[in-house]
């Protein structure tokens, strides 16, 4: 059975958290170089490579990722307390697990945090990244998922990534920005 971490070298434990549509192989280059000074664990979120998509999606919130973290960290050799980098959504995660685990956070670094929940709910930003989630949220649940993902990736990324994407690459995309829907709004409504 393949695991939802990887752990690379030795010493002070580094935890490493992607951001939505992505999973733990985002941070493969970078935990090689970590690997010679560090134990770097990478997991996959929830609804992301190995790990199971949440039990009650339109349910899910940041305190069960935050469980999610616990409990593969639980299923790796002593991790009592570690330092937490999270790129975008997995930046969201990362603060809110480091605010709700404090004695077992050593450092907290972000990049790109997807932390909507500090912008006034007016602000233009909140206000167009609710009505793109809406937009994607619309094509999943009329079966075009692949539409939804082809909008998120070209938004973020140089117009045409997506098709230069492969046909198995758009099928992941597709498959994760189900769950890329529920990372916003978690990451938006988060207390």
């Amino acid at each position: 059975m393949k695991k939802n971490y990887k752990v690379y070298g030795e010493g002070e434990t580094v935890l490493l958290l992607h951001g939505s549509m992505a999973s733990k192989e985002q941070w493969s280059s970078f935990a090689r170089i970590l690997r010679d000074n560090y134990r770097v664990i990478a997991i996959d979120l929830l609804g992301y490579g190995r790990s199971p998509m949440p039990d009650a999606p339109e349910n899910y919130n940041m305190e069960e990722e935050s469980q999610h973290i616990l409990d593969t960290l639980a299923k790796i050799e002593s991790v009592d307390s570690y330092h937490v980098i999270g790129h975008s959504y997995g930046g969201a995660v990362a603060l809110y697990h480091a605010f709700s685990n404090k004695h077992r956070i050593k450092s907290l670094t972000l990049y790109e945090p997807m932390s909507f929940h500090l912008l006034p709910t007016e602000h233009p930003l909140l206000i167009e990244s609710y009505e793109m989630a809406e937009d994607i949220k619309q094509d999943i649940e009329s079966g075009n998922s692949i539409i939804g993902a082809k909008k998120f990736i070209d938004l973020w990324l140089p117009a045409g990534t997506f098709e230069r994407t492969s046909e198995f690459e758009q099928g992941i995309l597709a498959r994760g920005v189900k769950k890329m829907v529920h990372d916003f709004r978690s990451a938006a409504t988060v207390q």
